[in-house]
């Protein structure tokens, strides 16, 4: 147990400040590229993000899956699940490149999505790698791989941009990064497991591979092309521009993740104990975990809201004020992922993974149709209540099945959601009236201010209620001693 608590927090830190570096860099080229050639960018990257799961087929979580049950056999999947990814990246970047030319796409466009088919091929590889090391219980230096990752994505880009060379030049950082993340990764796959690079290439021992990753492809294939089929249909029904101005304002309530990423992080290894041991305590943990995720979210949803148009203009300037109604929607659609990111984590601690899998099939069905609507009509602002709505169903079908599990008290939630939402609109009020005479920095601290004056004094927190955190913290501790 202790090893795993450390590999989580390896690859959870490592995961953290990727995400800090890969926001700070994304300011840097919507600056730079303006919403039109963004929104280029992002379709080139998302396009192909929906084609990698078929060099994939989901051959890395079963390798993570086979080498941790036996160490001794995981050369004899590397070797093999390597062949196999030859053969369909080769065969995967061909189809890539034919149906980016017959869709009506400018040259500049097919030359990203090239370009990015490139550097796609070689991260697959790289999670390979990376797959053997896990079912290694060694995720120390993934952890630090991604990391130095986009570090050389951030310097290398922000080179390009001083430079001021041509939009394909902004995927040459993805391309150099991805090749030193293929030889960092096969450095430590061989230092660690003694692992050669090899490939197998034996007809039986391919279809047997393929038959054992299949649930985890539909799995991969489901969550993938709900992550990324709204920036490809919004590129192909509205423009780039249209993809510009959402990926922008997409990326401030992605960047509050981090918040239950972290949180989740700690529920997962009790939730799992707790479900073998102690389901009345796992009921608890989860009432409590829902209760402060909305203690946290509601008042971030209404605050971002009101500051949604000064956080465009300082974050990527004036030429994406028109992202601020997306923004605003997609605001809300941080309730939901909140949520989902509870329940799924639940239902896979308590051996429910095809709810999981079941579910984003559905939503990714929804998601589709809901652009195919909307996108026509309302363009950007269509793909970000398609999002949202997405998201609402994903969270409500989790919750049932949660709820059908442990029992938890939906009406206590209610009660308490009704509370927090009550003193998080009249914080939202007052930095409303303020917004006018104030600057952001100070509408924000007497924002907070309030708030945290509010659930005082209604009486949502109190001392006792430290007891949760106290649960949550000494059990991860003890598991990391």
């Amino acid at each position: 147990m202790a090893s795993i608590s450390r590999n989580s927090i390896y690859l959870f830190s490592g995961s953290v400040v990727q995400k800090i570096l890969a926001f700070i860099y994304f300011i840097f080229l919507a600056r730079w590229l303006g919403p039109d050639a963004l929104g280029k960018y992002t379709f080139a990257i998302s396009f192909v993000a929906i084609f990698s799961i078929f060099m994939d087929l989901g051959l890395n979580q079963l390798l993570i899956r086979e080498s941790a049950k036996d160490e001794r056999k995981a050369d004899f999947y590397f070797h093999t699940a390597m062949a196999l990814k030859l053969i369909c990246s080769a065969i995967v970047y061909v189809v890539l490149i034919i149906i980016i030319q017959i869709l009506p796409y400018p040259t500049i466009t097919c030359q990203l999505v090239y370009l990015a088919g490139i550097f796609m091929v070689l991260d697959n590889f790289s999670n390979t790698n990376y797959g053997i090391l896990r079912g290694f219980k060694n995720l120390k230096y993934e952890g630090l791989g991604v990391i130095l990752y986009q570090t050389i994505v951030l310097v290398v880009g922000l080179l390009v941009i001083i430079l001021r060379l041509s939009l394909p030049y902004m995927i040459v950082p993805l391309i150099l990064a991805s090749i030193f993340n293929l030889f960092y990764s096969l450095t430590f796959l061989r230092r660690i497991t003694k692992i050669r690079l090899a490939f197998y290439f034996e007809t039986p021992a391919i279809k047997n591979l393929i038959k054992k990753a299949l649930p985890f492809f539909w799995a991969g294939l489901f969550g993938t092309v709900f992550s990324y089929i709204d920036v490809v249909l919004l590129s192909h029904l509205a423009g780039d521009r249209a993809v510009g101005l959402y990926s922008a304002a997409g990326k401030i309530p992605a960047g509050l993740r981090m918040f239950p990423i972290a949180f989740v992080s700690a529920l997962y290894p009790a939730a799992t104990f707790y479900f073998v041991n102690n389901k009345p305590e796992l009921r608890r943990i989860l009432e409590e975990s829902l209760f402060y995720l909305m203690l946290l979210i509601l008042p971030l949803i209404i605050g971002l809201w009101v500051l949604a148009e000064p956080a465009i203009l300082i974050l990527f300037g004036s030429k994406f004020l028109a992202a601020v109604p997306v923004l605003r929607i997609l605001t809300w659609s941080m309730l939901f992922v909140f949520f989902d990111y509870v329940f799924f984590t639940v239902l896979n601690a308590c051996a429910q993974e095809k709810k999981n899998v079941i579910n984003r099939g559905i939503a990714m069905v929804l998601i589709v149709a809901l652009n195919l609507l909307l996108i026509p009509s309302l363009k950007q602002i269509g793909s970000s209540v398609a999002f949202t709505l997405s998201f609402a169903v994903l969270a409500l079908m989790g919750g049932y099945w949660v709820n059908k599990g442990t029992k938890f008290n939906f009406k206590l939630l209610l009660r308490q959601t009704s509370q927090i939402l009550v003193v998080a609109i009249i914080m939202g009020l007052i930095m409303f009236l303020l917004t006018p005479f104030f600057s952001w920095p100070i509408v924000a601290v007497v924002g907070l201010i309030i708030y945290v004056v509010g659930i005082w004094t209604v009486g949502l927190v109190r001392k006792s209620d430290l007891r949760y955190f106290k649960i949550l913290t000494n059990f991860f501790n003890r598991n990391a001693s």
